[in-house]
């Protein structure tokens, strides 16, 4: 095994217990079999496996470092949120470890571990394993047993893990775009992108529905489809709907980006926005100014959910009282992508 490589999760494996039995061993914090507790003596001599500052207990050496574990920082949404935590961050005298991903739970793990060996004060979460509703069980071990050392906030779901939740309301930000499309007379309107096994797209999907069963409106499966967030994806599903014999009014994006791909799938149609049909995206990020006609988008004030999470694990790793859930609600920034029609 690589010495550079191995952490407690490696000693834990091979002495064939849990991290948690790992830690107790080494911080002496609570009663362990003797069996146990030579079996990971003698891993932790045959790899010379040296335990940081965290897993020796002595975490109250504080770092004034923030751990931040993001998906798709490449994208505008995650990219600005970022920034917006950044200077939350600094606002609070502390420094910000960022590391990113995009789907690949393997590097998640060992972001995650290289953030525990950096005996960071607290870890920030942002979509990942904690968004999904297929669970990488990998994943999940490592962060809760994160958690049992310093605090967790997760822009997600808690997942039975003893962690802090700080959520954007999904399901709010699409009735909020389905009451204004049906405000400007929309009777006709397509919910498109999201992956199905994703927590957030499933609240904007299942408000969707919700919000069509309230007006009395007609689903149609070939105006909700599920897709990835990109331009690409969007472009394509949007082709597809104007395929159709019946076509929607109203088109909701997922997001800013896959939006782009829906409006440029509706001008190669000979189409116009928001002429025959009308676009919303969600994110409200530079993309939804720089298309044309510049796109209505819904969105949280970034400035707010920076502010709550990075907050909420500097009050937790102080020893503040903070709440377990909060919710950021949304608003709607109205531009010319959007018609009334009769």
């Amino acid at each position: 095994m690589d010495r550079k490589r191995i952490n407690i999760y490696e000693i834990a494996k091979e002495a064939g217990v849990s991290p948690a039995t790992v830690s107790r061993v080494i911080n002496q914090t609570a009663k362990v079999s003797e069996d146990k507790r030579q079996r990971v003596l003698k891993a932790i001599d045959l790899y010379g496996f040296k335990p940081n500052a965290l897993a020796k207990g002595l975490s109250n050496s504080r770092t004034r470092v923030l751990g931040i574990l993001s998906a798709w920082v490449d994208s505008p949404f995650y990219g600005r949120l970022i920034s917006e935590c950044e200077r939350a961050t600094n606002e609070r005298d502390y420094t910000l470890m960022i590391f990113s991903f995009s789907s690949d739970s393997e590097q998640e793990r060992r972001h995650l571990e290289k953030m525990y060996e950096q005996c960071v004060d607290a870890v920030i979460i942002l979509g990942g394993s904690m968004d999904g509703m297929v669970i990488d069980e990998k994943s999940l071990s490592i962060i809760n047993y994160i958690a049992e050392s310093v605090p967790v906030v997760v822009m997600g779901r808690s997942q039975g893990i003893p962690c802090y939740e700080v959520r954007i309301d999904e399901g709010g930000a699409m009735e909020m775009a389905m009451e204004y499309l049906i405000g400007l007379g929309h009777r006709n309107i397509a919910f498109l992108g999201g992956l199905e096994n994703w927590y957030s797209s499933l609240e904007k999907r299942l408000a969707y529905q919700r919000i069509l069963r309230k007006y009395g409106l007609e689903f149609r499966e070939k105006w909700m489809q599920c897709g990835d967030y990109n331009f690409e994806v969007g472009l394509r599903l949007m082709r597809e709907v104007l395929k159709e014999e019946k076509k929607p009014t109203a088109v909701i994006g997922i997001n800013d980006i896959f939006t782009a791909g829906v409006m440029q799938a509706i001008q190669e149609a000979g189409l116009r926005v928001p002429e025959d049909i009308s676009v919303i995206g969600f994110d409200n990020t530079i993309i939804s100014r720089i298309v044309s006609p510049p796109a209505t988008s819904v969105a949280c004030d970034y400035r707010e959910l920076a502010q709550k999470l990075i907050g909420t694990a500097v009050d937790a790793a102080e020893g503040r009282s903070v709440p377990e859930r909060q919710l950021v609600g949304t608003t709607l920034h109205e531009r010319r992508s959007c018609r009334k029609i009769d």
